[in-house]
């Protein structure tokens, strides 16, 4: 007789989750804004590799706790 486990999709432990965390605390990363009336299309580079790009709701404060929630202490150059 076959079984079949059903599982999520993933689980990640949250160990995990810290050791995958980077620390850009030493580096300069630039912002790409491409600002529109109602969203911003944000993107992020370190060194010319993108290390993100995101739509976020246009509003400054957002902005910023996006940033410092996903990058830190990195210093930040928008353009």
């Amino acid at each position: 007789m076959k079984t079949t486990l059903k599982t999520s999709a993933r689980v990640a432990d949250p160990a995990t989750k810290i050791s995958r965390a980077q620390d850009f605390s030493n580096h300069d990363l630039s912002v790409g804004i491409d600002v529109h009336k109602k969203r911003w299309q944000v993107a992020v580079l370190c060194d010319g590799v993108c290390l993100g790009n995101v739509s976020l709701e246009a509003d400054s404060d957002l902005l910023i706790r996006h940033l410092r929630g996903r990058y830190g202490n990195a210093q930040f150059r928008c353009v």
